[in-house]
């Protein structure tokens, strides 16, 4: 095989079989395998030798067909496997890897301290799921020494347990199992004293402004600009700041760029639902585009101060070259949000010992200030904030302010398909 298959690929190998986790450079920094094994390579001109020559073939001519040697077969299923990852690492991001493995992890620890089979293929199995949910949502016991998780975080530990099955044996478990849905609707009820997610609204993101403006700190200019870019560029946190889990996304300096004095562009590699994304903010938005200029020309400040420092891996929002970590945002935006209801307590600030406050709230409320003010802005918001799905319609909700608005729209137009 050594003779048959000589190294073909950018760099050196020294081995004869080796990992593909080197071969196809296995880092979602790459966009292109770095390498491809000599094994597959043969197998390709095979395939596409035989199907050269197969045209209008009869399925006596396939199966005629001589099968590769044992051993190379092996290779081959081998390196197509690891082929197999590579593909899935750039469909999964880390985060979800992470969340997967542990939510599989408890249900086979379950099922095999049980003496259950971790495999439910049967209505008459389906107990076993739920009987999980339950444990999970009452009886685990959590960092802070209280019992059950919350009814969302079970849901999504079904969900990944579900497509396991699904992904691994084939199995759909929600044709047979309707059960555990209502054993999670029902932790979901009990927990009465959830707060309900916030959406920032717009007088909130007036204060929260100008607050950091009058603070005038290098910190509080950050959280200003990066407040903006979550409330109107509509952007996730993972794509300006660390996160557990997403940090090859947040915004680069080398990425942003400037359309003369029109445009301020942003380009994004990875982002959750996108590859090579790209958004402008146009200056028009003087204030939030000036301050993205300022941010432009301190970076390059920055740099200069800083030969040593890696210009193409610094952070467009940072803290001498250090990205913000989401948790750091959001223990500050809470304080401020707080300190909002308090000293403006009748002007529509929400109650934050009513709802509860993430990073994706901004995004939430500029999406939703967007539909209210600005007449058939649906489509710009969809593509500004890059949603994929119809979800986007049940995220920025439909306000009586904007629904009136169309509404009012139909009513005409109704009159005027009569009235023909």
């Amino acid at each position: 095989l050594d003779e048959q298959f000589p190294m073909v690929c950018l760099g050196a190998c020294e081995n004869k079989y080796f990992s593909l986790h080197l071969i196809f450079g296995f880092s979602k920094l790459h966009t292109e395998p770095s390498c491809i094994p000599p094994e597959l390579q043969y197998f390709q001109s095979m395939v596409h030798s035989e199907a050269s020559t197969s045209v209008g073939a009869s399925d006596a001519r396939f199966h005629a067909i001589p099968q590769l040697d044992q051993e190379l077969c092996g290779i081959i299923r081998s390196q197509l496997f690891e082929a197999r990852e590579y593909c899935l690492e750039y469909a999964w991001s880390s985060g979800s890897q992470a969340g997967r493995e542990r939510a599989v992890r408890y249900w086979r620890i379950f099922c095999s301290l049980l003496g259950l089979p971790e495999v439910i293929s049967s209505h008459q199995d389906s107990w076993q799921l739920q009987y999980f949910a339950a444990f999970m949502g009452l009886v685990w016991k959590k960092t802070d020494g209280t019992s059950g998780l919350a009814g969302t975080t079970v849901e999504q530990q079904i969900s990944q347990v579900r497509v396991w099955l699904s992904e691994e044996f084939g199995i759909r478990v929600l044709a047979f199992d309707a059960l555990t849905s209502k054993v999670v609707k029902g932790l979901k009820r009990r927990r009465k004293t959830a707060l309900g997610m916030m959406h920032t609204p717009e007088v909130t993101y007036r204060f929260k402004q100008r607050f950091w403006e009058s603070q005038n700190t290098t910190m509080s200019r950050l959280h200003q600009d990066m407040d903006s870019m979550r409330f109107l560029m509509l952007r996730r946190i993972s794509e300006m700041a660390a996160t557990q889990g997403h940090n090859d996304r947040y915004l680069l300096d080398c990425n942003v760029t400037f359309e003369g004095s029109i445009k301020v562009w942003c380009f994004w590699p990875i982002t959750k639902n996108s590859r090579n994304l790209s958004r402008a903010i146009d200056a028009t938005c003087s204030s939030f585009f000036h301050r993205m200029v300022r941010r432009s020309e301190e970076n390059k400040k920055f740099l200069a101060l800083n030969p040593q420092f890696d210009e193409k891996r610094l952070p467009f929002f940072h803290l001498s070259g250090r990205p913000i970590h989401r948790r750091e945002i959001e223990k500050e935006v809470k304080c401020v949000m707080a300190l909002a209801f308090a000293q403006e307590p009748a002007v529509g600030h929400l109650d934050p010992a009513l709802y509860r406050y993430n990073t994706h709230s901004d995004r939430k409320g500029g999406a939703i200030w967007m539909l209210d003010t600005i007449r058939g802005s649906e489509f710009y918001v969809r593509y500004m904030g890059d949603w994929k799905s119809l979800a986007f319609y049940l995220y920025g909700r439909v306000s009586r302010k904007s629904a009136a608005l169309i509404e009012h729209s139909l009513s005409n137009a109704l009159n005027s398909l009569f009235s023909s």
